[in-house]
Order: structure tokens, then C-alpha cells, then sequence
């Protein structure tokens, strides 16, 4: 299972559970993103899981460009959102972008999903930063679903 999706589920679990609070928050990025102090040090798309079938979505998400500077624009833009809110507000689609970035020095992963939310996490096994950016975020997912044709 794709390490980002499996993340995003044991982050709903943990949650519900009481987990504690993530190890960034939306106001520390904010601060840091205004300083100049976050940077993304690597990005990769991922497509699945599930297995997408080659088709218009598969073509789709290979379409989809997100630069080192849109993954600062989305969390620059983006707001804090609780799990319950992902699960209700955003889709979780096989196509994603995740990397890793460096706020304050301090090293991260993120991932950005089509369905226009990402996370931040820590070390493996600490608590995730949702982040959610609906319309003001709309320009970063230009998705081409057309068959090319």
C-alpha cells in the first residue's frame, strides 16, 4: 500500500483515539513559510492504490504538474483541518504528490493529494498536520482528464 494512503488512515485511527497534537502547526508553518524558512527538498507524483487502470484518470493524474513553489503556495494558502473534516469534506483519490521539505531546518514529509488536502508528518509515528485548500487553491489542481484527442 502506497505510504502516504496508509499514513492518512492511521491518522484517522490515531485521532479517534486521542492522539496528540501534530508536531507543526498551521500557525508555526504560516510563520515559517512568511520567513522563507520552509523547503522543499524532494517531490514525486504517486498514482494508486489502488491499481488505477490506464484510462482518463490515469492520464489525468500524470498531468497534473506541482512544483517545488505550488507545494509552498498550497500550504501557504491551506488551512488546518481536524480528520473528521478530511473525511467529510475532501476526497481521497490514487493521485498524489509527497516529498520531503525542511521548515525551520527541522526535517518533514508531506503529501498532496488530488482530492486538495496534504499533511505534514514528522518522524514515523508522530502525529500528522492536515491541511485543506478547496477554492483558494483551485489553480494548483489543473487536472486534464481529456483523452488527448
Amino acid at each position: 500500500m502506497n505510504r502516504s494512503l496508509a499514513a492518512l488512515g492511521m491518522l484517522v485511527a490515531a485521532a479517534a483515539a486521542g492522539a496528540p497534537a501534530p508536531v507543526i502547526d498551521a500557525s508555526a508553518l504560516k510563520g515559517a513559510l512568511e520567513q522563507g524558512t520552509v523547503k522543499v527538498a524532494n517531490i514525486e507524483r504517486h498514482l494508486g492504490p489502488p491499481d488505477v487502470p490506464e484510462g482518463a484518470f490515469a492520464r489525468g493524474c500524470r498531468s497534473w504538474k506541482l512544483t517545488e513553489a505550488q507545494v509552498l503556495a498550497f500550504f501557504a494558502r491551506a488551512t488546518a483541518i481536524s480528520p473528521e473534516e478530511l473525511h467529510t469534506s475532501f476526497p481521497v483519490v490514487p493521485c498524489q504528490f509527497s516529498g520531503a521539505i525542511t521548515i525551520d531546518g527541522a526535517p518533514y514529509t508531506f503529501s498532496i493529494n488530488a482530492g486538495h488536502f496534504g499533511f505534514i508528518r514528522g518522524k514515523p509515528g508522530e502525529p500528522v498536520a492536515l491541511f485543506g485548500c478547496d477554492a483558494a487553491c483551485k489553480d494548483l489542481f489543473r487536472i486534464d482528464l481529456s483523452d488527448g484527442t
